[in-house]
């Protein structure tokens, strides 16, 4: 498997790579993730890495990405290592970076059969998010010789079946696995004034649409707190805008560290609301950790997230909702009543459809 980024690094597809690598593991498949790394991005995780390496159960392979500052992950070493992997099968997950067009490159001149998840995301930069159709329309010609394109979701399906024009047969939909540790019964009382805003800290990722309800709801619930779940480029913005709203005192930033899944799912039972008010996500991993959990939930209604609307507790609402229309959103889920969680995909449904994706592309290659 490939990933321009790979666990203890946090996000979605972080997670998701490490939480089907170490189950294939278990099911008797040997599994490598080649990742990438940049002198500046470990030294700012607060570690260094040597390679080979094992990370939690997982072998991992890291080589060096350029430029050094930015997330575009051109990592040219990857390329005579797939080569040279003798792999049955090569998994590129992410389509996004410079990665994804050197590993297919790579698994194609040797003949190996690869496959590629999307995990397609938003952007803070206005002219990266115009140029993802355009990046989309660029890599139709290796998309096309996948053996499967995995989308996580039936929008992002839709979306780049659209995008690519590839037969919407060419894809498969296997969602992320969303079964968090169960919290243990003291820790599932949930507090009406705890409300969490879950993602990186990015400007599309919507957390400022929150906080421009907070003082509203301050008014409604004295000593409401926010909780933005994540870290990121934007935090600093939002501490702006907290200290101009007068609203400071009530914000707290802080990530879970991504092997802490026990205290994610502490901190999401003691929530009295979870919202996630992003431009853009093609399933959204926490908003459906909380959905798991019974939650209740305001979100945007778009692209995946509008699959929500039809679970009781989840409120969505337009990108252009005004700051009073949000705190009402936010008010009435607070006092939402308790409501049987839905059961969603876990790790090992995802990791078992994968491997049979997995061998159907084999069993085809040998016929």
């Amino acid at each position: 498997m490939t990933s321009a980024r790979y666990f203890p690094e946090a996000g979605g597809t972080e997670i998701h790579v490490h939480e089907v690598a170490r189950r294939l593991i278990r099911y008797g498949a040997d599994v490598t993730v080649l990742s990438t790394h940049t002198p500046q991005r470990l030294v700012r995780e607060g570690r260094m890495w040597s390679q080979p390496e094992d990370s939690h159960e997982v072998p991992l392979v890291r080589v060096r990405a350029w430029p050094a500052r930015r997330d575009y992950y051109f990592a040219p070493g990857m390329l005579p290592l797939v080569r040279r992997s003798r792999a049955d099968i090569v998994h590129c997950q992410g389509y996004h970076t410079f990665v994804a067009p050197i590993v297919m490159l790579a698994a194609l001149s040797a003949g190996i059969p690869y496959i590629v998840s999307l995990h397609s995301g938003g952007h803070s930069s206005r002219l990266r998010r115009a140029l993802r159709p355009v990046q989309a329309r660029l890599l139709r010609p290796l998309l096309r010789r996948a053996s499967k394109v995995i989308a996580s979701s039936q929008f992002e399906a839709e979306l780049f079946a659209e995008r690519t024009q590839l037969p919407f047969g060419s894809f498969a939909v296997v969602p992320s696995g969303v079964d968090l540790p169960e919290p243990e019964p003291q820790d599932r009382h949930a507090e009406p004034r705890l409300l969490l805003s879950m993602g990186r800290v990015e400007s599309y990722k919507g957390h400022h649409r929150v906080l421009d309800a907070l003082s509203e709801l301050n008014r409604k619930r004295p000593g409401i707190q926010l909780h933005v779940v994540g870290t990121g480029p934007y935090e600093a913005e939002l501490w702006r805008r907290a200290e101009r709203l007068g609203v400071s005192h009530l914000l707290k930033i802080a990530a879970i560290p991504v092997e802490r899944r026990d205290e994610m799912a502490r901190l999401l039972a003691r929530a009295g609301c979870v919202a996630m008010l992003s431009d853009y996500e093609s399933q959204g991993l926490a908003i459906q950790e909380a959905l798991a959990l019974g939650c209740p939930l305001v979100v945007t209604d778009t692209t995946a997230l509008n699959d929500l609307r039809g679970h009781p507790n989840v409120r969505a609402l337009p990108l252009n909702a005004t700051a009073a229309q949000v705190a009402a959103a936010i008010d009435e889920m607070l006092d939402a009543p308790e409501v049987l969680p839905p059961q969603l995909t876990t790790w090992d449904q995802c990791a078992r459809r994968l491997l049979d994706i997995y061998l159907e592309s084999l069993g085809s290659r040998r016929r």
